[in-house]
C-alpha cells in the first residue's frame, strides 16, 4: 500500500502536524491507528508520568517500616518498599477487575491504579542506590537518576557503564569525573561538556581525544592546551600550577575565561557522531533516525526518541528507552522489551 503525507490537526494543542509516509508504515506494522495528537503534546503526555527525580521519606504500606519513596507522603496511591513489592506476600492478580464495556477503557485503567501498590522506587537489579531511583543495576549510588551499569556516583543523571562520578549528567564509560555534561570514555575531567575519549582535563567543551588540556573548546587529538594555546609539556605543568581548582576563587576566574571562549568559537549545528540518516541532538552510532535527543550504541529506525540507546531500535515516541529493546511506541522507561505500546 503506498502512503501519502497528511496534515493533521492536534486534539491537543490544535496546531498542525505533520504525519509522513514512513510514519504510516510503522504505525501500520505495530498494527496501530496513526495518532491524533502532535509529537510534541505527546511527549508532554509521556512525561507527566515521569517526576522520578524527587524523592521522599515515607512509610511502607505493608510492613510499616520507614522508606525513601519517589511519592509524596500525601500520596493517595498504596506505597510498598521494594522487599514487600518484590515479595510474594501479595499477587497483582488480586486486583483483576472484570472489563465493563459501558465505561471508557481509560477510566477503568485509571481505577485499577489508583487501588494496586506501587513500588517506593524503580530499582533493577542494583546494590546500596536507596536515596536514587530508575537504575539498572547500578552500585553504591545516591541521588542518581536514570543509571545504567555504574559504580559509586553521587548526584548524577543517567550515568551509563560509570563509576565514581560526581555531579554529572548523561555520561557514558565514565570514571572520576565531576561536573561533565553529555561526555563519553572520559577519565579525571572535570567541568567537560559535550567532549569524548578525553582524560586529565578541566573545562572543555565540545573536544575528543585530548589529554592534559585546560579550557578548550573545539580540539581534536591535542594535548598540553590552555585556552587553545599550544605549550610544551614542560611549559604545561608550570602553567597548569596557576589553576588550583581546589580553590573556589580561582574555579570562578577558570569558568569566567572559558566562557569567553567558548562565546568567540564556532559551534556545529549539532553534536553527533559516527551517525547516518539523522535529525536531533547529542546523538552517537545511531542510524536511520529523526527528533531524536540523546541516543546512542546502536539506536536504528527510530522517531522521537529522547534518551534512548543500548540497541534500541524500530520504535516512535521513546523516553527512557533501550538495552535491546525494539518496537517500541509510545513508552516510557521501558528496557529490555517487545512490542510494547503505551506503557510506563
Amino acid at each position: 500500500m503506498e502512503y501519502k503525507q497528511e496534515i493533521k490537526i492536534c486534539q491537543s494543542c490544535k496546531k498542525d502536524f505533520t504525519i509522513e509516509p514512513e510514519d504510516f508504515k510503522f504505525y501500520e506494522k505495530i498494527k496501530v491507528p496513526a495518532p491524533t495528537w502532535c509529537p510534541e503534546c505527546r511527549s508532554i503526555r509521556r512525561l507527566a508520568f515521569r517526576e522520578d527525580r524527587s524523592i521522599y521519606k515515607g512509610e511502607c504500606k505493608k510492613c510499616k517500616k520507614n522508606i525513601i519513596s519517589i511519592y509524596n507522603p500525601e500520596t493517595s496511591f498504596i506505597i510498598y518498599c521494594s522487599e514487600c513489592w518484590w515479595g510474594d506476600s501479595w499477587d497483582g492478580i488480586e486486583y483483576g477487575k472484570n472489563y465493563d464495556s459501558s465505561k471508557s477503557f481509560l477510566e477503568q485503567f485509571y481505577e485499577l491504579l489508583k487501588i494496586v501498590p506501587y513500588a517506593a522506587s524503580s530499582q533493577k537489579g542494583s546494590i546500596n542506590c536507596n536515596y536514587s531511583n530508575g537504575n539498572t543495576r547500578c552500585k553504591n549510588c545516591t541521588l542518581t537518576f536514570d543509571g545504567f551499569e555504574s559504580i559509586d556516583c553521587y548526584n548524577c543523571q543517567v550515568p551509563i557503564f560509570t563509576s565514581n562520578s560526581f555531579d554529572s549528567d548523561g555520561t557514558m564509560n565514565a570514571d572520576h569525573v565531576y561536573q561533565n555534561l553529555y561526555s563519553n570514555s572520559v577519565y579525571n575531567t572535570k567541568f567537560t561538556y559535550f567532549s569524548d575519549e578525553c582524560f586529565d582535563c578541566s573545562f572543555l567543551f565540545n573536544c575528543i581525544g585530548c589529554s592534559n588540556c585546560f579550557g578548550c573548546v573545539n580540539l581534536r587529538n591535542q594535548k598540553y592546551c590552555i585556552f587553545n594555546k599550544q605549550y610544551s609539556k614542560e611549559e604545561y605543568k608550570i602553567k597548569i600550577k596557576d589553576w588550583n581548582l581546589g580553590s573556589n576563587k580561582i574555579v570562578k576566574k577558570a569558568k569566567e575565561k572559558f566562557l569567553e571562549l567558548y562565546y568567540k568559537t564556532p559551534r556545529r549545528f549539532a553534536s553527533t557522531r559516527n551517525s547516518v540518516n539523522i535529525s536531533g541532538d547529542d546523538i552517537q552510532n545511531t542510524k536511520n533516525c529523526h527528533v531524536c535527543f540523546s541516543t546512542l550504541k546502536g539506536v536504528e529506525d527510530c522517531k522521537y526518541v529522547y534518551l534512548g540507546g543500548l540497541l534500541l531500535k524500530d520504535s516512535y515516541d521513546v523516553v527512557f528507552g533501550g538495552d535491546t529493546s525494539e518496537l517500541l511506541y509510545e513508552v516510557s522507561g521501558s528496557t529490555q522489551a517487545q512490542l510494547s505500546f503505551f506503557c510506563l
